[in-house]
């Protein structure tokens, strides 16, 4: 039954078939509204063009709202290899920036305040960098790893809103960019 609906889907032996698993057989909407494109370029560059190399891999494996299921574990083993990776050097630079704080002679001179202020905010970035990947991490482990079928639901869900798949791989590269803040 498998193959069968793998040919159903993919236009087998019509003119338009789909020939590579991660190009589309209906044409791209380049269109995009002014706002949203430049919206979306502001935010790509405050997260170090994370989110365009989380959309691209997003792209190889959600093509024309059908899942790619050997390309879907591999990105999922692939973003829990980045968020663990994240996480380990989050506690790192956390454990960094309280014990420059804990130093008795940082909070002497004001001239150091700019610091101070700079490690207090680095500190806050880190401790949301650990939070985010640990919520997708969790997340991950709970959908990640399910059948074809609950995946293909799970990115319905997930890309069904204004942004669709942007969103969602803005969201996934939101550790790598709070951590790159802190």
């Amino acid at each position: 039954m498998f193959p069968d609906r793998a040919k159903f889907f993919n236009f087998c032996g019509l003119p338009c078939a789909r020939l590579e698993a991660d190009k589309s057989v209906y044409e791209e909407d380049t269109k995009f509204h002014p706002l949203t494109s430049s919206m979306c370029l502001a935010l790509d560059a405050m997260l170090f063009w994370a989110p365009q190399s989380h959309l691209e891999d997003l792209r190889k494996v959600w093509v024309d709202e059908c899942i790619n299921t050997p390309r879907w574990k591999d990105f999922n083993k692939n973003l829990m290899t980045e968020w663990t990776g994240i996480t380990i050097y989050s506690t790192v630079m956390l454990a960094v920036d309280v014990s420059f704080l804990a130093v008795p002679n940082v909070n002497i001179s004001q001239s150091q305040s700019i610091g101070i202020i700079a490690t207090y905010l680095s500190i806050i970035f880190i401790t949301g960098s650990l939070i985010v990947s640990v919520l997708l991490v969790r997340q991950n482990q709970r959908y990640g790893f399910e059948s074809a079928d609950k995946a293909t639901d799970f990115l319905s869900h997930m890309t069904g809103t204004f942004f669709g798949v942007r969103a969602l791989a803005t969201v996934h590269s939101l550790p790598y960019a709070m951590l790159m803040w802190g």
